[in-house]
């Protein structure tokens, strides 16, 4: 069964729905907004690279001509990003409906510290999604996302 039928057979519609993707523009990040924008959600790529973003946005928008996609830059290696990027979210959208904490890093090169110096693996995989989750805490549960 291709992926396309499998969505159409087990997932609703997603239009008018909006949904953050952190770390949206490259493996799982990138195949789950390829896959929600077919089912017509508005995605938000929430990406350090914002030129790697619009390569992944033009690349969904060549399978899925009319998905509605927007960018955010999000690095969650670094704490000022995050904090940029909670405002920003905050202003620009809302209302969001979910929300995909997808962003991480595996295997850093040895002895490689986030901008905030702390170790890399530790402080982007935990303490920058942590300190993401408590800078959108109530927004998160003002929109009701679980």
């Amino acid at each position: 069964m291709s992926v396309k039928k499998w969505l159409d057979k087990n997932l609703p519609s997603l239009e008018n729905k909006i949904i953050v993707v952190t770390g949206a523009n490259s493996g799982i990040g990138f195949f789950t907004s390829l896959n929600l924008a077919y089912k017509k959600a508005t995605i938000i790529l929430a990406c350090r690279n914002l030129d790697k973003a619009r390569r992944a946005k033009d690349k969904i928008l060549e399978k899925v001509k009319d998905a509605k996609i927007d960018i955010l830059e999000y690095d969650q290696a670094s704490l000022e990003s995050i904090r940029n990027f909670s405002k920003t979210l905050k202003e620009k959208y809302p209302h969001i409906d979910a929300f995909i904490f997808n962003a991480g890093i595996y295997y850093p090169k040895k002895d490689y510290k986030t901008k905030d110096g702390l170790e890399l693996t530790m402080g982007t995989n935990y303490i920058g999604l942590y300190y993401l989750i408590k800078n959108l805490k109530d927004y998160l549960k003002d929109n009701h996302v679980r």
